[in-house]
């Protein structure tokens, strides 16, 4: 079949083209039963790559409706609508068009894929998006019986979940187990989870030759395992009527982020990557021996740590860091501070149980009590005041969205970095004595 002539538009196309550029929506959709909906312009663009250039999702989610081709490379310099969509840095609109069929092999006129012009202006989490991606299909094969099975490796429920789980660029064991709090369903049938990403492993290793994937798919069911294995020897005690339990695997959660007494470094986390790298079936793959030689030579509680570069192995090496990632997350583009130390990053919580593992394992060193929590124990009006009092404060500290939500400061990094205390007083009255006196020292944590 000939490709469409450029330059040769009816006015209703030259009309939609103005749309786009306008940004119109429903002038759009006026407009697409007259017009030709991969229709080129005179330098062989098609609404839809002038939709991704602009980063307009709303647009490109309406033309793929309408049957728009997203490989379409009759552009002048082959570009297509994933690069146009890379180069804006519009990660919503880069998983619109990989989700409906868009290649993440195909190159441009100087021999460029989508992920390479990506990286050339600095979107990493477009790189790290077309990098991770695996078609819904893959997940859905193993949904329906084959050969001489009787029932489907995986119900159909959790397809959804699953492939949301695979196409995760953060594989922080803490962001992944928030995240499988709230799915518990993969949790409930752990072990047929646990089989398809084996299987997913072993085929993007043999088949694929994807050794990122088959990496990542091995780290998740690891992950899953030890998840799954923390709630079947703690199962959940009930919540009190009327109130919220606490989150299912937020003691777990708690026990990775606790660091040890002199730097505070997560040793049980590490521990745990390093095993999960052990236990990678398939010791000839070359980012394994790559990540063994790495962390041989390195200890315990040094850097480069088993976290930091499973997650340049999944998103890719950087020239540069364009933001710090949550301190115990790991999730890019952490906008928050501690309002003590300025130092420690954290993003904002997505789960409501976020918050409460961010302060009480991260933020506050391990065997700290939070303000007023040893007067209320004690009971009593004075244990009520001091309750009080604590809450007031922590209220004064958050002004200004650096301190986080629920009052919590770090003291760890503070009495690390021996920083004067000014933020730690635990009352309206004593921040105002300590900031207009002199007195220096670093915080211990105490009440002053």
């Amino acid at each position: 079949m000939a490709p469409p002539a450029k330059g040769e538009l009816s006015d209703a196309e030259k009309e939609l083209y103005k749309a786009i550029q306008t940004g119109e929506v429903s002038e759009a959709r006026t407009l697409l039963n007259r017009v030709r909906i991969d229709c080129l312009d005179e330098h062989g663009m098609t609404p839809l790559q002038h939709a991704a250039y602009r980063g307009n999702y709303d647009l490109c989610k309406l033309f793929l409706e309408c049957g728009a081709d997203p490989n379409s490379h009759y552009h002048d310099s082959g570009y297509t609508a994933l690069m146009f969509a890379g180069l804006a840095g519009r990660a919503d609109v880069v998983s619109l068009l990989l989700e409906h069929g868009a290649s993440t092999t195909a190159v441009n006129s100087v021999g460029r894929t989508a992920a390479q012009m990506a990286a050339f202006v600095s979107n990493h989490d477009v790189v790290a998006i077309i990098n991770n991606f695996l078609p819904r299909e893959e997940i859905e094969y193993y949904a329906r019986p084959h050969g001489l099975d009787k029932e489907a490796k995986l119900p159909a429920p959790l397809v959804g979940p699953l492939y949301q789980l695979v196409v995760r660029t953060n594989i922080h064991p803490v962001r992944v187990a928030l995240w499988l709090q709230e799915k518990r369903e993969l949790l409930d049938q752990s072990a047929k989870v646990e089989r398809v990403l084996s299987l997913l492993c072993e085929k993007q290793m043999k088949e694929a030759a994807n050794e990122m994937l088959a990496l990542k798919c091995h780290h998740l069911a690891f992950l899953l395992r030890s998840c799954a294995k923390f709630v079947r020897e703690h199962p959940p005690a009930p919540a009190p009527e009327g109130k919220k339990g606490a989150g299912l695997l937020e003691p777990l959660i708690k026990t990775w982020l606790r660091g040890r007494d002199e730097d505070d470094f997560p040793v049980l986390l590490e521990k745990l990557l390093r095993q999960s790298v052990r236990e990678f079936p398939y010791h000839e793959c070359t980012i394994l021996q790559q990540l063994v030689h790495t962390l041989a030579g390195v200890e315990v509680g040094n850097e480069p740590s088993a976290i930091s570069i499973l997650a340049e192995a999944v998103r890719g090496q950087k020239g540069y860091d364009q933001g710090a990632s949550c301190t115990a997350c790991g999730e890019p583009q952490a906008d928050k501070r501690c309002s003590a130390c300025k130092s420690v990053q954290y993003c904002g919580p997505v789960l409501p149980e976020a918050a409460l593992v961010h302060a009480q394992a991260t933020l506050r060193p391990p065997g700290r009590r939070a303000p007023g929590e040893g007067a209320r124990r004690e009971g009593g009006a004075g244990g009520e005041r001091e309750a009080r009092s604590s809450r007031e404060g922590a209220g004064h500290h958050n002004r200004g969205g650096e301190a986080d939500d629920r009052g919590f400061r770090c003291k760890g990094t503070c009495r690390r970095r021996r920083l004067q205390c000014t933020r730690h007083c635990h009352t309206h009255q004593d921040h105002l004595r300590l900031r207009s006196s002199d007195a220096g020292g670093s915080c211990n944590g105490e009440r002053h």
